[in-house]
């Protein structure tokens, strides 16, 4: 199809930023492969870069209405390697969104290094030849396809049970879950080939925050977690009022008269000695305040004064940032530290402080402070750039641990600990500020002194690489409080022990996996899905739809949840059913229990034939378009349909093909409504292979990007309501 609209954009690198091409383009949703952009890549001296040794690479963010940013990975077409010319045609598939398009371009090259080249932004716009377009089913939603699969395999497990198959399905569940971890294990291979960066988080929530600068080390705040005084949680004077996002000082309420005004916020985490940070608290005051010797300060769990801010005496009824820088004394150790606002009996007016405190550590006391961010590292984020780390800790161990005894634990490790491996011990525990917690193998081989964890409260580490093991106890670990003579209460509420050295947070698992195209520490920078090993533990549990579902209804003006509630519509005609009969009724009461009723199995039989789904099927084994060679087969169950695959292109398609076009498909096994899913390779002597497969009104299209030479077969399935109910 001849090109009918073209850009042509010169990228000359530069180190005053990307290439930028432009905000101006608008693109309409008919422009079907008719719209591309040319990028002309130069050297610094103008000369055409040779693309021999390098890979084009896209990122296309998709703005939606939600805030929410959708990526799709593209390949480019290479025009001239020699003149240095890439072409990047609008991805039919990218055609039913509407809105505003951010295309990054970048270079790999093929010694590993990459470039970040190019940004142009872009518009698509409803075009009126195809006003009834099909907007959310027409561009990939990866946790659309994974609620499919979900939805599908609960119907499935429905259907089995009523015909008493449950040994198969448990047995195809097996298959499913192998099948999920060998295509997650390519999946990584294929993200370390290109050169991607990994972020973990539990949470998304992210906020409008400006995440360029430093990592913010104090918690993150609201009115619960203001106190009386600095050490245990009490009710704070009626003087202090919670407004959500900051806290108020009213110095004319009656709890203030006659008394100076302390609030506090206890067990901060405890910051390192002969360490520099900077302290930046958002502070207003009204009118009437009059007295500034009142105090904002951070203190060390004895009291001592680490940074403090006072209010502005300029700019009055306007919020400032307050920035103290402090050093840490080399001789002031402490395991916690406190946050206090104090205001002497004779102040006045009112005072304001934000809930946006940040304390950042720096390198001098000449560094600047860095916008405001929530703590990453603790609840609900616990944001990390590695995966978690297997705790190898004794399984066994009741916590929490409480002892005023030299030795507060001891446990078995859950393998042998090896010389020369390096491994990380985290706990969450107090102990008296004169002590150590120190970790030991055995009585006598000791590996060092856990240290305080910056940003999380009560939280200590170490990193140590055995050099020595107490023969015959290679898995005897132990924590010890140093000095014995001093030894005093102390508790543990966990402990954990991991391989590697990086610690990692003491969580079941990760609910989010983010992917960038840069090592950044900006959670902004990477796109945000589920975790796979996230999805795994939790495949079709209600949690788990719902969530889904209630996202992908964003994009696809509620046809999921449509599908989904039709479904579960079924599962409920057939529970009902089939618990007229008390025996189907208790194998059944688990997931589905209503009403039972005793005795008339032959109603049961009879429930059971009325309800059970007509099923038909076809196998396609030839006879495909564009080369291809392997097998489809459709499996209708009622109103659903399942198309199962294993197809091998015969050249790298770059864009959609069609293995069996529309007119080949029986109308009884046509999809109502479009649906994508994606595929993993059933087997290949290449590790980059991906491919995305699609029932759409064309037919059974099929797509792969990434590949170089040789053989791949894909294999998957793809679900979707049929359109024809006739049979």
């Amino acid at each position: 199809m001849p090109i009918r609209k073209e850009k042509k954009i010169k990228v000359v690198p530069t180190t005053t930023g990307r290439r930028e091409g432009g905000d101006n383009h608008l693109f309409y949703s008919y422009d079907d492969s008719s719209a591309r952009f040319v990028f002309e890549f130069k050297n610094p001296d103008d000369t055409a870069l040779d693309l021999l040794n390098a890979t084009p690479q896209a990122l296309l963010i998709l703005h939606e209405e939600s805030g929410d940013k959708k990526v799709v990975m593209e390949e480019l077409g290479t025009i001239s390697v020699i003149d240095g010319l890439v072409s990047f045609v609008i991805p039919d598939n990218v055609l039913g969104f509407r809105g505003k398009c951010d295309l990054y371009i970048a270079l790999a090259f093929a010694d590993g290094s990459s470039s970040d080249e190019v940004h142009v932004a872009f518009t698509i716009e409803e075009s009126p030849f195809n006003k009834t377009y099909e907007e959310a089913a027409d561009y990939y939603i990866k946790s659309f396809d994974v609620l499919l699969k979900e939805v599908e395999l609960a119907k499935t497990n429905a259907i089995n049970e009523i015909n008493e198959q449950l040994p198969q399905v448990q047995s195809r569940l097996e298959n499913v879950e192998n099948g999920l971890r060998v295509a997650e294990g390519e999946l990584e291979e294929l993200l370390d080939g290109m050169n991607l960066q990994m972020m973990y988080s539990n949470s998304i929530d992210f906020g409008g925050y400006d995440y360029s600068g430093r990592a913010n080390l104090a918690p993150n705040l609201d009115f619960s977690k203001f106190s009386g005084n600095g050490i245990t949680m009490t009710k704070p004077l009626a003087c202090f009022k919670d407004h959500e996002t900051y806290l108020e000082l009213d110095s004319s309420d009656p709890s203030a008269v006659n008394t100076s005004r302390n609030i506090f916020v206890p067990n901060c985490s405890a910051l390192l000695p002969n360490n520099t940070y900077i302290m930046t608290v958002p502070i207003m005051i009204n009118a009437d305040f009059d007295d500034f010797r009142t105090a904002f300060a951070l203190k060390a769990s004895d009291g001592t004064a680490l940074g403090t801010v006072n209010p502005p005496r300029e700019n009055v009824g306007t919020w400032q940032n307050v920035t103290k820088v402090f050093t840490v004394p080399n001789n002031l150790k402490f395991d916690n530290s406190y946050l206090q606002l104090w205001q002497p009996k004779e102040g006045n007016g009112k005072l304001y402080i934000g809930y946006d405190i940040k304390i950042e550590k720096v390198n001098s006391t000449s560094d600047t402070a860095t916008p405001y961010q929530p703590n990453l590292l603790d609840a609900p984020y616990y944001l990390s750039k590695v995966a978690l780390g297997e705790n190898i800790a004794n399984k066994g161990t009741t916590f929490p641990i409480k002892s005023s005894g030299f030795n507060i634990y001891v446990g078995d490790t859950k393998e042998d600990l090896m010389i020369g491996q390096t491994y990380t011990i985290t706990l969450k525990g107090t102990k008296p500020a004169s002590q150590t917690f120190a970790a030991f193998n055995r009585w006598d081989v000791k590996f060092g002194d856990l240290k305080p964890v910056e940003g999380l409260a009560d939280v200590w580490s170490l990193t140590f690489t055995p050099t020595k093991l107490v023969p015959d106890f290679p898995k005897n670990f132990r924590i010890y409080q140093s000095p014995e003579a001093t030894a005093g209460a102390c508790q543990i509420d966990w402990l954990k022990i991991e391989k590697g050295d990086t610690r990692t947070p003491n969580i079941e698992q990760y609910k989010y996996r983010g992917i960038g195209m840069r090592d950044s520490n900006n959670p902004k920078d990477y796109v945000w899905d589920l975790a796979p090993e996230y999805v795994e533990d939790n495949l079709v549990t209600d949690v788990k739809i719902s969530e889904i579902t209630g996202k992908a209804n964003n994009y696809t003006d509620n046809s999921i949840a449509a599908v989904n509630t039709n479904l579960v519509n079924t599962a409920d005609d057939l529970a009902k059913q089939i618990n007229s009969n008390k025996t189907a009724a208790e194998s059944y009461a688990d997931t589905k229990k209503t009403e039972a009723v005793n005795d008339s199995k032959k109603y049961t039989d009879e429930a059971i034939t009325n309800i059970t789904p007509n099923r038909t099927s076809l196998r396609i084994e030839s006879g495909f378009s564009d080369g291809f060679t392997g097998w489809v087969t459709f499996e209708r169950i009622g109103d659903i349909v399942i198309v199962s695959y294993a197809l091998s292109p015969s050249t790298n398609t770059g864009t959609w093909k069609t293995p069996l076009p529309i007119a080949s498909i029986p109308e009884e096994f046509r999809f109502n409504s479009n649906a994508y899913s994606t595929g993993s390779i059933a087997t290949s002597n290449i590790s980059n292979d991906v491919c995305q497969v699609g029932m759409n009104a064309y037919g059974l299209q099929f797509a792969s990007w990434n590949r170089t030479t040789g053989i791949a077969q894909f294999a998957g399935q793809v679900t979707g309501a049929v359109k024809s109910r006739e049979k």
